[in-house]
């Protein structure tokens, strides 16, 4: 994961900088000028960052030093001050923006999730992401939804099998596009089959699939659904979940709700940095 934030750094920084760098600071700035740059929300909040905000300081400036007031999952405060960078002023102001876009979207996201987790943990369904994310940033994301406690879905098509409609609909139904997951994969594989209706249920609970995925369903149908299924196979909730609806789904029984809403819609976290100066004469 830390090459993929690496890359992801790195990128963000080049659009900012592009090829002549940051025209106002190397214009303003003296070169030997130190300052502390302190990072502060005007919400309230979740953290996500600790694993990604070393590596935006060592491609702009390893000399740059870091104090972290919070972990992961940690809950913030309206003008709480989270964390304190020391070291260049030069350095601190080209990399401002990049950290504060990267962290604000991050908190964002564990923010959000955490909403969600609190709604539906007493009626213990788990809440999952999906792969509805932004180019790009599929592990970043990903990784903010752990730290607001959620959990993970699949990363992508390449590390489990999700039977969809279409699958089903050009397989011709559920057993046949399962019969030919197990022939081409073998048994070791995850499986995962969507379902639209009781009657695609009662179909797939009897086949060789390891969690059913109620798809469109009301919370009445998950119910009967639930009922059905008596614990043969773990249950997963997807499409109509909000924060309206959230807990409807949770009582229903189903373990798993897996939510588009948590990467896709993304409010970031109101985030500031103010700087400093350490040795101005």
């Amino acid at each position: 994961m830390e090459q993929e934030f690496a890359q992801l750094i790195e990128v963000a920084l080049a659009e900012d900088l592009g090829t002549a760098g940051d025209l106002t600071t190397r214009s303003v700035i003296d070169e030997g000028l130190r300052a502390e740059a302190r990072i502060k929300t005007r919400q309230a909040g979740v953290f996500a960052g600790e694993r990604f905000l070393r590596a935006v300081m060592d491609q702009v400036d390893p000399g740059l030093e870091l104090s972290l007031e919070v972990t992961d999952g940690a809950e913030l405060h309206p003008g709480q001050c989270f964390l304190v960078l020391r070291g260049s002023a030069r350095s601190l102001l080209v990399l401002e923006r990049t950290l504060l876009n990267l962290l604000g979207l991050a908190c964002g996201i564990a923010t959000k999730t955490r909403r969600y987790v609190e709604l539906a943990a007493p009626h213990g369904a788990t809440i999952l992401d999906t792969r509805k994310t932004l180019p790009g940033l599929r592990l970043f994301s990903k990784y903010a939804v752990r730290a607001g406690g959620g959990s993970n879905h699949r990363l992508g098509l390449y590390d489990q099998v999700l039977i969809k409609d279409n699958h089903i609909d050009a397989a011709g139904s559920i057993t046949q596009a399962v019969e030919a997951v197990r022939r081409h994969l073998g048994e070791t594989v995850v499986v995962v089959v969507e379902t639209r209706n009781l009657v695609e249920v009662a179909e797939a609970v009897a086949l060789p699939v390891d969690r059913l995925l109620l798809d469109n369903m009301t919370p009445a149908e998950v119910a009967a659904a639930v009922t059905l299924i008596a614990g043969r196979r773990p249950t997963e909730v997807s499409g109509n979940l909000s924060f309206a609806t959230v807990e409807a789904y949770a009582r229903a029984g189903a373990d798993f709700l897996s939510i588009g809403d948590l990467t896709k819609n993304i409010e970031s976290l109101d985030l500031s940095m103010s700087l400093v100066p350490l040795n101005r004469t």
